[in-house]
């Protein structure tokens, strides 16, 4: 695949999601799917859905918009922002009714137009902080 249909494969991935309000797009994924998400082993794409509908469920208007994206004929990555409003429970932290702003990047292993492995970071401490889960400096 080129630079930019990679690009648009992992475009397409994050605005399903936000679509979806949870599961990545099975449609995109290859058979053997791993997510590697920063703090949580890694999982297979039932194991990505699920985590993805906590989000989803804490925070309803949860939209990831995309900063910058980049790729080669194998690879993608892309910064992008979280926003949303703290309405559900999350990880044991009632609601709150916050809204949040935090950043992620998230890489993808991409093959023959599926997406075979997916990394993602975003910034935990600050959305934390910005629900109140724990105290900011």
């Amino acid at each position: 695949m080129s630079a930019e249909e990679n690009v648009a494969i992992a475009s397409r991935f994050i605005a399903e999601q936000d679509r979806r309000k949870g599961p990545p797009p099975d449609e995109l994924c290859a058979p053997g799917y791993t997510a590697h998400i920063l703090s949580f082993p890694p999982m297979d794409l039932a194991g990505h859905a699920a985590l993805a509908k906590v989000f989803y469920g804490a925070f309803p208007d949860l939209k990831q918009t995309i900063e910058d994206a980049f790729a080669d004929e194998e690879k993608a990555a892309v910064r992008y922002t979280i926003t949303g409003t703290h309405d559900g429970e999350l990880m044991g932290v009632a609601p709150t009714g916050k809204q949040v702003t935090v950043s992620g990047m998230m890489t993808f292993h991409i093959v023959a137009g599926k997406v075979e492995e997916a990394s993602c970071i975003i910034d935990q401490m600050a959305l934390m902080q910005q629900i109140g889960a724990i105290p900011s400096s």
